[in-house]
């Protein structure tokens, strides 16, 4: 019940009238009589963002485990499919950053978890904004050693690049001594864990913590 008198109060404040308070919250905040607090309307503001979607300049293709997030503050996200070349989205009012996020293996998007793309987009009601998005990649690869030398048979490697805004990237998932990946450029660290290691291999064994896998 105090979540609900809790909405009545903001709904009110605004300008709003919702009579689902207890009718002395809403002589007190309304400022109107009981009579006139009797709308359960609610008129929800709308906007589009839209526009062409490419990587490294190339028009984009569908992939499933491809995607664009619209983040309003902490909890607010509007996800946007690569579904082709071109995106469109209905949203709330708001000013949103654009993050690029991959949800699985990739064909020629990005591995990034979660790179930020633009900050500040402001989107007005009962308008269509126009974003053009160029996801900006470069391929990172190379050699897994040991000491110099190569991975003990049957040893497996896994490496990440996390940063501080949060970005995860993928770069080796159970390597055997080599990877490669596509990311998004950024300043990112290196992070390196082994779960499955031969007796007397000198690959370390460091297995990840919950959640860092």
């Amino acid at each position: 019940m105090r979540n609900v008198v809790g909405i009545a109060i903001v709904v009110a404040s605004a300008g709003a009238c919702f009579a689902c308070a207890p009718a002395p919250l809403a002589l007190k905040f309304s400022g109107k009589p009981a009579d006139e607090c009797s709308s359960h309307d609610i008129d929800i503001p709308s906007a589009t963002l839209a526009g062409a979607l490419s990587i490294n300049g190339v028009p984009a293709t569908a992939d499933p485990n491809t995607r664009m997030l619209l983040r309003n503050g902490v909890s607010d996200l509007v996800e946007i499919p690569f579904a082709g070349a071109a995106y469109s989205v209905r949203l709330a009012p708001g000013t949103y950053d654009l993050f690029f996020s991959a949800t699985g293996p990739t064909a020629l998007a990005p591995a990034n978890r979660f790179a930020r793309l633009h900050s500040g987009i402001v989107i007005t009601a009962n308008n269509t904004t126009t974003l053009d998005v160029d996801i900006r990649e470069t391929i990172v690869s190379g050699v897994i050693t040991i000491n110099g030398a190569a991975l003990a048979v049957d040893d497996t490697v896994d490496l990440s690049l996390r940063n501080a805004a949060g970005d995860t990237v993928p770069l080796a998932a159970a390597s055997t001594g080599s990877y490669t990946a596509r990311v998004v450029p950024g300043t990112f660290d290196l992070y390196y864990t082994s779960k499955t290691v031969t007796a007397d291999s000198a690959t370390p064994t460091i297995v990840p913590p919950a959640g860092f896998e």
